[in-house]
């Protein structure tokens, strides 16, 4: 290697760097970083329903399996069994929202 290809590397690596800091820049100068107060748009038929009217239909075993077909590849469902990729699911209606320490 002579001094010219090192040269040229560092080159490189120096616009590149430059490059990216100059993307980063403009994007945090252009785009907010908070929600909007109010959404832009929205779509029909996503307004906040009550959820009794949905439980009274609801078919216990076709959940079971709907959360064992998703949920088990990242979460244990079982009481006392450890904690995966995801927290353990076992009693975690009344647990406050994000209340285990090690998750986000």
């Amino acid at each position: 290697m002579d001094s010219k290809f090192l040269n040229r590397l560092g080159v490189a690596f120096l616009l590149s760097g430059v490059g990216v800091w100059v993307c980063y820049a403009a994007g945090t100068a252009f785009v907010p970083h908070t929600a909007p107060a109010k959404p832009a748009f929205s779509l029909p038929g996503l307004e906040n329903k009550p959820i009794a009217p949905f439980m009274a239909h609801a078919d216990v075993e076709r959940g079971d399996a709907l959360v064992h077909q998703v949920c088990t590849s990242c979460h244990a469902v079982n009481d006392g069994a450890s904690d995966g990729v995801g927290p353990n699911l076992a009693g975690v209606a009344g647990r406050q929202i994000a209340g285990l320490s090690g998750y986000s």
